[in-house]
Order: structure tokens, then C-alpha cells, then sequence
């Protein structure tokens, strides 16, 4: 009852003052009533003093603390790790501060400002907390499958036309993905990532030909028209062995570097069409007959990239710039993402950003993404990629779309399942829309033509921290 009183009193005459004087807050009042808040749990009410005080130059270590507990207990951690941090400006050696602290990048999962802060602590109490910071290197290992569906049928008519003399193409028909690597600390504020994968994609080419020539009809003495269609085919394969490298650097005031290499080598049997052509006295025109050279081929690409994220409040923002030479090309990238965790923790973000990427012609990329907690086991991700993809690489240079074929977008879905604290399995689908070009050629000319298709890709991810 006693309370009650106090706390109608004090919020009488705050409000008293504030009207009748129409001066700005006074840390007196704000400290009383803070305090009141504090005492009996109301957060809300807390939360909007605190704010209304900072609009008005209030700001001392009490006022930090106790917003930062309402935020807490609030789960919201990104916005009560600020004020903690900030509180602990005013008073560094506090213990109590210092373990909430601790306890908010211990639910964020940012192990690393954990460890950091823990080693601040006394000594005796340092045990407790280590254990309950898990395990940090893990294991990684990944495989995946993608299907093939085109718009048009492969059929002859479709890549002749009414006027082709021969034609060219070269479709994809299905591609298999197996990735295997290893995350692990090398220092209190580095990590490393290294690893490597295998793609083989199958592909098969054709070459569509009219082989026209004139027999002489002895009976009737006339020369007969005679059109014969050439399906030339062939299925091959392009192979490509990645090596990754990545480190992960985390810097004061909330900032982290990340660097990435990647080297990619592929082999692929070349194929060269050629012709034979005949000429003989009953043809008025060449007869030819399209063959295929299968040459080995073999080169060494590289991707490399530099990125720096700052995190404040409920906001992370990244820039970052890469240059990749794939197929003795340069390419040159840079762009960023903003996330936004409107919760102020983990279990809800929105992400969004842009990269411009840049060899012989530019190419604006745009994605957005929702992540988010589902149960406490499930974890969903959603996002989009829209713009040419080719030669795009994402993640710090690990995943590249270094294939010849243009990737109009990219959406999908991938599921997070946490088996236990040491064990996740991931579940993911991606949909891409491609396109590729056949060359169509006349007597005199050819064209380049688009060949719409889509992927289905199904990967499965296997995490185990040790």
C-alpha cells in the first residue's frame, strides 16, 4: 500500500511540474520514478520515461541499467545490450551489469562478445559462466540435387525455324552438389572457415542440321529436292572442385571484418562442332555433316571478397566489395544489407540489400529476406533474388553462380531443425529461373536466340558442434 502511495505521488507531481513549469525533466524525478518502475515490473512504463529522458539530455548510469533490465526481461537482448554497454561506460566495474551483458550475447548467440565479456569478471565466478557457452567449432556438410524443366521441348522445328539452315544448343540437365567444411576459433576474436565442395553439372548439346541436296531422276530427267534433318547429340559433363577460405575478425565497438577466398578449378569436355562438306556433280548445294571434337578443358578461377558490419540497436548494416577472375574474366562487385530485428533479438529479422555487379556489362542485383523462429526447435528463412546472377557471389565469396547460363532470380525456402545443442539439420529449397542462348544460323547470318528454363534445387545441411 505504502508503495502504491509513492508511486501515486511521485507520478502526480512529475506530472504537476511538468505541466505547470513547462521546464525540461530533472534527474531527481526521473531517478525516483525509474526506480519505482523498476521495482514493480512496469517495463512499458519504464521504457517511455527513459526514452522521453533521453530526448531531454538525462542520461546517468542507474537510468541505463534499469531500462536495459526492462529489455531484458522483455527478450528483447540486441536493445538491452546497448544500455548495458552503455551503462557500463558509466561504471565499468560493475559486476551486476557486466553479467547481464554476458547474458544478452549469450541468448544473441555472439559467443565471441560473450568470452569477451566474461573475461572481465572475477576469477572465481569465471567457471560458471564457461559452461554455458557450448561448444564453438563445428562441422559442416552438405549435399544437394537440382532439376531441370525447360519452356520448349527439344525439338528440331523449335531451334530450326521455317529458314535455319543449322542450329546449336547446349541445355543443362541436372546438377549434383556435395560440400563438406570446418568453423573453428583461432583466436578470442577470429574465427576460421575453410572447406570444399564438388559441383557436376550434366549438360547435353545438340546440333540441328537441313542437309539439302538434288538427285537427278533418270525417268522423269529431273532433279529432285531432297531435305534431310541431322539430330547431332551429346551429353557431357562440366566438373568443379572449390576450395573456401573465410575468417571472421571481431572488432571493438560492435564491428567484425570478414574476409573470403575462394579457388575454383573445373574441367569440362569441350565440345567444337565442325563440318565435312561434300560437293558432288548431282548437288547444287553443300551437303554437310556436323561432328563433334571433344577436347579436355581445364581452368583455375578465384573469387575473393572484403566485407565490414557494424551492429547498434536492433539494426546490423555490411558493406562489402569482392573482384573474382572466372573464365579470364574480371569481375568487379560491391553493394550491402541492412538487418532489421524489430523484436530486438533473434527470433524475427528482416533483411534487404543490393549489389552492383560489374565485367563486361553491369548487372543490379536486389534480395530481401525474412528469418525467424517458428517453435524453439524450427527456424524458417525466406528470401528472393532478383537481377542477372551470373558471376554474382554471395555469403563471402562462397557461393559463386559462376555457370555460362543467366540466373534471372532466385527464391526459396530453407528450415532449420535443432536436434539438440549440438546438432542442427537444415532443409532447403531453392527455385531459379535461367535462360541460356542457341545460335540459329541462316545462309548468310545467325542469331542468338533465348532459351528459357527453371531450376529445383534440394539441399540438405548437416551441422555438428564439437
Amino acid at each position: 500500500m505504502r508503495v502504491s502511495l509513492i508511486v501515486i505521488f511521485i507520478v502526480f507531481g512529475f506530472s504537476v511540474f511538468a505541466q505547470k513549469n513547462r521546464k525540461l525533466l530533472k534527474e531527481f524525478d526521473v531517478d525516483s520514478l525509474s526506480y519505482v518502475y523498476s521495482m514493480n515490473g512496469n517495463h512499458n512504463e519504464l521504457i517511455s520515461l527513459a526514452k522521453k529522458s533521453f530526448d531531454a539530455g538525462i542520461d546517468f548510469y542507474y537510468l541505463r541499467y534499469r531500462i536495459g533490465i526492462s529489455y531484458f526481461n522483455q527478450k528483447k537482448y540486441l536493445l538491452a545490450a546497448e544500455h548495458f554497454s552503455i551503462a557500463l561506460e558509466y561504471y565499468p566495474g560493475d559486476f551486476y551489469t557486466r553479467e547481464y551483458l554476458f547474458y544478452c550475447n549469450l541468448y544473441l548467440n555472439n559467443l565471441d562478445e560473450a568470452k569477451q565479456i566474461l573475461s572481465k569478471l572475477p576469477l572465481n565466478s569465471q567457471s560458471y559462466y564457461t559452461k554455458m557457452l557450448g561448444k564453438e567449432k563445428m562441422l559442416n556438410i552438405e549435399s544437394g540435387y537440382q532439376t531441370t524443366s525447360y519452356t520448349n521441348n527439344q525439338l528440331a522445328n523449335t531451334f530450326m525455324g521455317s529458314d535455319g539452315v543449322y542450329s546449336e544448343s547446349d541445355r543443362m540437365k541436372s546438377l549434383q552438389y556435395y560440400q563438406i567444411g570446418v568453423n573453428f576459433p583461432i583466436s578470442k576474436k577470429m574465427k576460421l572457415y575453410t572447406g570444399m565442395s564438388y559441383v557436376q553439372n550434366n549438360r547435353e548439346r545438340h546440333i540441328y542440321s537441313n542437309d539439302i541436296s538434288y538427285i537427278y531422276d533418270y525417268q522423269n530427267a529431273v532433279f529432285n529436292k531432297s531435305i534431310k534433318l541431322k539430330d547431332t547429340a551429346q551429353d557431357y559433363t562440366l566438373s568443379q572442385y572449390q576450395v573456401y577460405l573465410g575468417t571472421t575478425m571481431n572488432l571493438s565497438n560492435r564491428f567484425a571484418l570478414l574476409v573470403g577466398f575462394q579457388n575454383m578449378f573445373y574441367s569440362q569436355q569441350k565440345l567444337v562442332a565442325t563440318s565435312d562438306s561434300i560437293k558432288n556433280q548431282n548437288s547444287d548445294t553443300l551437303v554437310y555433316n556436323y561432328k563433334y571434337q571433344i577436347n579436355p578443358n581445364s581452368l583455375n578461377n578465384f573469387v575473393t571478397s572484403v566485407s565490414l558490419s557494424k551492429t547498434f540497436s536492433n539494426l546490423n548494416s555490411s558493406i562489402g566489395i569482392g573482384y573474382a577472375n572466372i573464365d579470364k574474366t574480371s569481375i568487379y562487385q560491391v553493394g550491402g544489407q541492412l538487418t532489421y530485428s524489430p523484436l530486438g533479438n533473434y527470433n524475427l529479422n528482416f533483411i534487404g540489400g543490393y549489389y552492383l555487379s560489374v565485367d563486361t556489362t553491369k548487372r543490379n542485383i536486389g534480395f530481401a529476406k525474412v528469418v525467424g523462429r517458428i517453435t524453439d526447435n524450427w527456424w524458417f528463412e525466406i528470401y528472393h533474388y532478383q537481377g542477372n546472377l551470373k558471376n554474382f557471389h554471395e555469403s563471402n565469396a562462397y557461393v559463386v553462380y559462376n555457370i555460362s547460363d543467366v540466373i534471372k532470380s532466385k527464391s526459396g525456402i530453407n528450415l532449420a531443425y535443432y536436434i539438440n545443442p549440438n546438432w542442427t539439420l537444415n532443409f532447403r529449397y531453392d527455385y531459379l529461373r535461367r535462360s541460356s542462348n542457341y545460335v540459329r544460323y541462316l545462309s548468310n547470318s545467325q542469331f542468338k536466340m533465348e532459351d528459357n528454363y527453371s531450376n529445383n534445387s534440394f539441399i540438405i545441411n548437416l551441422i555438428w558442434k564439437f
